[in-house]
């Protein structure tokens, strides 16, 4: 990992997830950029005398595990509790249907074990298998398990960080998707923050669609690789969050109305 990457990973980012309740989900390009985020969080968590539990690939625990002597001791007390995503999968699908008890011991279970070993009585957790379901491009499965993942958080008030590879949004659906995945969270990390200042950072939702609504007015539409239907959904999320900035007017072209969300933001 380059140490500009380790720095990129600003303490801001990760502040919502010492909150019991957060649910925050981050997007990014670059395996390193998560694997810093992820060493963060680990460190973060046990210094603060919480418990962590991630859910990752084997190649995303190898990064944050190998020099750390430290982190043997958390694993061996059960303060750090290391599942594998792809096991766990397995274990939650069952042909084909996410199955809730399956969910209840894989999941449920070992947090309820962690909670217990924590010396605050505070947990937090990170999970990758809804990133898997998509790369499978089994997108209904991953928003289903992301609903389980939030009646999980409110049932038992742990912190939860989710990541998704940008390639798991394909060039069609891609940003609506996107935009249905910042549904389910509190908090979304964007790659090189709101203003593109250089370094993740932690928005509100809300404050995410208009972001990704905005990019996709300046980018995906002027280049013509958004597909008018996919647009109007797009719109649609804009102007849920920001309807100060779209009149929701009918009979107006989506080129039109792309240009009004331009001209209003940059009022």
């Amino acid at each position: 990992m380059s140490a500009t990457t380790a720095r990129s990973v600003q303490e801001s980012t990760l502040a919502p997830l010492a909150t019991p309740g957060a649910h925050v989900v981050q997007l990014y390009r670059d395996d390193d950029v998560l694997v810093a985020t992820l060493d963060r969080l680990v460190c973060e968590a046990l210094a603060a005398g919480d418990a962590v539990v991630t859910i990752a690939t084997r190649a995303h625990h190898d990064a944050v595990t190998v020099g750390h002597g430290d982190r043997d001791v958390a694993r061996d007390d059960g303060r750090w509790v290391v599942l594998d995503a792809a096991d766990t999968l397995e274990h939650i699908v069952v042909h084909g249907r996410l199955v809730a008890r399956g969910f209840d011991d894989a999941v449920g279970a070992v947090l309820a074990r962690a909670e217990r070993a924590a010396p605050s009585g505070r947990v937090r957790a990170f999970g990758e298998v809804v990133a898997l379901l998509c790369l499978q491009g089994r997108y209904d499965l991953a928003l289903t398990l992301e609903d389980f993942w939030s009646d999980l958080v409110g049932e038992r008030g742990f912190s939860l960080l989710c990541a998704y590879p940008l390639a798991c949004f394909d060039a069609s659906h891609g940003v609506s998707r996107q935009l249905a995945v910042y549904g389910w969270h509190s908090h979304v990390v964007v790659e090189g923050g709101p203003d593109d200042r250089g370094h993740d950072e932690v928005v509100a939702t809300d404050e995410a669609f208009a972001v990704t609504c905005r990019w996709c007015a300046l980018s995906l539409f002027e280049a013509s690789r958004i597909a008018e239907a996919e647009a109007a959904v797009i719109l649609e999320h804009l102007h849920a969050a920001h309807p100060e900035w779209v009149a929701p007017t009918r009979g107006l072209t989506l080129g039109t109305v792309l240009r009004e969300v331009t001209v209003n933001k940059r009022r």
